[in-house]
């Protein structure tokens, strides 16, 4: 596809230190809090969703809808191919080059993509019980299971068609649609809907078809918003009168690979749980899903920025802006890097607490959970690397980088879930954030000379480890890795962190990196 030549860099593209380059960091901050605060809403909401259901149903029936659930996501991944991702820095991309019009863009990325959707559903549907029985040894358990997946599958083009709606939006400079549809307002209707049938006895079908009611209600919202988004640019969505081969042709080459490659991203949260509920057991798949539950909030943050900044940074790789590209990096990563560590330190001193407060019927995963609380420092002080790639539309680059991930995760995963559970599916996904943060570091810094590691990373790293380890610590060895020290701990570390950095370091996090 033609395009017209880029227009000359404009302020925005300005030198580090400039206010073209002061206004991106401050938009990457808006950004990236939208989305930040869309992201932690969900995860609360998914938090408060595993531990109802563990308390009021129990950890095998827990287990076994949260493997419904990852059979349902794994399809959504798989049906979607990397479209929700491609469409953001592809619609950028095109209005960046004056291309107001992105009919032929959403005909060409959404269609195949509910087409093939629906055909998921539809196979689970008619494949319920041979699945259920792969998922799980009990006959009571396969019953149970099969009637949830059943009433789960519909939630599967739902679930598509609202990610591809507030990718599109995105794409358009709106974070609006992904915080209130897809990221946060999803999980809360979820967790009402969910809680409100299992409160009332519901069997545990009944509560998948609040799930699936759930995604319903969210992908007409996100339709509205996302209308009203791309309008709101001055950009069209006008129907093709004949299909785009053309744009299906550019779209689908730069997000096959990206597809198989989030496919093999799904493998670390949604297949590790199927994977730990045939090996292990229910109750030892429930615990797997609290471990990544609170692995997932310690990435956060840098998913928060990463999509914050998609629409920027897209357009300055385009436009070879490297002093604005470099800016927008390292301004992710400080930021990332100070807000994460805090997590990671709860991870590492209070596990047992930490799956305590979801059930004390849990297996333990003490620590899985330690684990995971090293490979989370290793992904956020390598920066955003997959991000970078793909938006510099190298997205086959992730793939190879993803390939040997995978292949040491399932390697792992067998070797070690049958025998450790949920531990062992943690040893199992931190190999494979390990090795990926490190390609990912590598290819970044080769292909783009994008180096995460500055002194105000560094200095902004140690700072919030030193607020937060010591407190945290004491109230471990003073009240026990139990829910009371939990919240004594991150309570006085809470303090610590934002007094110290409010009196000390806060230009830390207005500043430009240079």
């Amino acid at each position: 596809m033609t395009t017209s030549p880029s227009p000359a860099p404009s302020p925005s593209g300005s030198p580090s230190g400039s206010p073209g380059a002061r206004s991106d960091v401050r938009e990457l901050a808006r950004s990236g809090s939208i989305t930040f605060a869309g992201g932690i809403g969900g995860a609360v909401c998914t938090f408060l969703l595993l531990v109802v259901l563990a308390r009021v149903v129990g950890s095998t029936s827990t287990g076994l809808f949260f493997q419904a659930v990852a059979a349902v996501s794994t399809c959504a991944i798989a049906a979607a191919w990397g479209a929700g991702t491609t469409l953001t820095p592809r619609a950028a991309r095109l209005l960046a080059h004056d291309r107001a019009d992105l009919g032929e863009l959403a005909w060409a990325s959404i269609a195949p993509v509910l087409v093939v959707a629906v055909a998921m559903a539809a196979l689970i549907e008619a494949l319920h019980g041979p699945l259920a029985a792969a998922m799980t040894g009990s006959a009571a358990d396969r019953h149970d299971l099969g009637l949830t997946l059943v009433a789960t599958a519909p939630a599967i083009p739902l679930i598509v068609l609202t990610r591809l709606l507030t990718a599109l939006a995105r794409g358009v400079g709106a974070i609006g649609p992904t915080a209130l549809y897809d990221a946060g307002g999803q999980p809360l209707l979820r967790l009402a809907l969910c809680w409100l049938v299992a409160a009332a006895g519901g069997a545990l079908w009944a509560i998948g078809l609040a799930f699936t009611a759930a995604a319903g209600v969210s992908v007409v919202g996100a339709a509205w918003h996302t209308l009203r988004s791309v309008r709101g640019v001055g950009a069209g969505l006008r129907r093709p009168d004949a299909w785009p081969r053309a744009e299906a042709r550019a779209f689908w080459g730069y997000s096959l690979p990206r597809g198989l490659e989030e496919l093999f991203q799904a493998t670390n949260i949604w297949l590790l749980v199927v994977l730990v509920g045939a090996l292990a057991s229910p109750a030892e798949a429930a615990t797997y899903s609290a471990v990544s539950r609170f692995t997932l909030a310690s990435t956060l943050l840098m998913q928060a920025i990463t999509t914050g900044m998609a629409t920027r940074l897209t357009t300055a790789l385009a436009r070879a802006e490297h002093d604005r590209v470099r800016t927008l990096f390292q301004s992710s990563v400080t930021w990332t890097v100070g807000l994460s560590i805090p997590v990671a330190v709860t991870m590492w001193v209070f596990p047992s607490a930490l799956i305590e407060l979801v059930s004390p019927q849990l297996p333990g995963a003490d620590l899985g959970l330690r684990v995971m609380a090293l490979a989370t420092l290793a992904n956020v002080v390598t920066g955003p690397s997959g991000a970078v790639i793909l938006f510099a539309g190298r997205s086959s680059w992730n793939l190879w980088i993803a390939l040997p991930a995978v292949a040491l995760m399932l390697t792992v995963a067998v070797l070690a879930v049958p025998a450790h559970g949920a531990d062992g599916a943690s040893y199992a996904w931190a190999a494979a954030i390990g090795l990926q943060s490190i390609l990912g570091y590598v290819v970044t810094r080769r292909a783009f000379g994008l180096d995460p590691f500055t002194l105000p990373t560094l200095r902004l790293g140690g700072w919030s480890a030193l607020l937060t380890l010591p407190a945290e610590v004491v109230a471990q060895l003073i009240l026990g890795d139990r829910v009371m020290g939990l919240v004594v701990g991150v309570a006085a570390g809470a303090a610590l962190y934002l007094g110290g950095n409010a009196l000390t370091s806060w230009r830390m996090w207005v500043r430009v990196p240079v």
